[in-house]
């Protein structure tokens, strides 16, 4: 009788037409071609089937109409979906309450200091239980985040993964100084006049590509590097070993590896 709306159950709601009182059919091309079903196909929303004034609308078409306008603009960020959403705290999408299971939401804000730097507050917080008025303790992720990076050091040998940083690191300089060599030796033939300037370009242009390649692929490993000697917790880190975890304030609870 008293229902509780959460953000996401509000967007979910003003992005279906549906909640207008409208019904909606033939959403999928269900037709035979040959004789035979192919896989259903959707369809465009103008070629839908409505049915206006069907049911008890949640929402007025004319609000439903504003808010596609609305999501039409650009400044309209949606539903997480088209930007990086998690850029608060590496810990977004990984965070789950004790309580209800739901994802914890991360909140930024920014108390403003005369004479000093910003402070900047990170917390994450169930909607879900606040929502449904359950008392929860907030999570602070300058705290969690150094407990989990040490509960990460302690589960995998991330020295292992430097040496094979190191090695790998090691092997594209050896590949790049070959084709380096490489290329002036073809030089050289092309200033003694044994291959001629189209075959050196030819051969320096193949050379040239192979080495752009090797250091397009070296510049990825100082940040492989960074990110198992680093002192601070990165989204890559999480994503490599981190399904979830439960956590109680600044208490973790249970982690699930991968």
């Amino acid at each position: 009788e008293n229902p509780s709306w959460n953000f996401s159950s509000v967007v979910d709601i003003l992005a279906d037409e549906i909640y207008t009182g409208t019904y909606i059919y033939s959403r999928v091309d269900k037709s035979l071609v040959n004789g035979t079903k192919e896989k259903n196909r959707y369809l465009p929303k103008e070629d839908w089937g409505r049915i206006q004034h069907n049911h008890e609308a949640i929402i007025s078409q004319d609000v439903f109409d504003k808010v596609q306008e609305l999501k039409a603009n650009k400044s309209f960020k949606g539903k997480n979906t088209d930007y990086q959403w998690y850029k608060h705290s590496p810990l977004q999408g990984f965070l789950y309450c004790p309580e209800c299971g739901h994802l914890l939401s991360c909140q930024k804000s920014t108390k403003k200091r005369i004479s000093k730097p910003d402070k900047i507050y990170r917390y994450f917080r169930c909607r879900y239980c606040k929502n449904d008025g359950v008392k929860i303790i907030g999570t602070n992720a300058d705290k969690v985040e150094p407990l989990v990076l040490d509960t990460i050091k302690a589960k995998v040998d991330l020295s292992a993964e430097i040496r094979k940083c190191e090695e790998q690191q090691v092997n594209y300089e050896e590949l790049i100084g070959n084709l380096e060599a490489k290329k002036l030796t073809f030089y050289e033939k092309y200033k003694l006049g044994k291959i001629t300037r189209l075959d050196f370009l030819e051969e320096k242009k193949k050379l040239d590509m192979d080495i752009e390649e090797l250091k397009h692929n070296q510049k990825k490993l100082p940040a492989e590097q960074e990110n198992v000697q680093e002192e601070n917790l990165t989204r890559e880190l999480m994503e490599k070993y981190i399904k979830s975890i439960i956590v109680r304030g600044n208490e973790i609870l249970k982690i699930e590896w991968k």
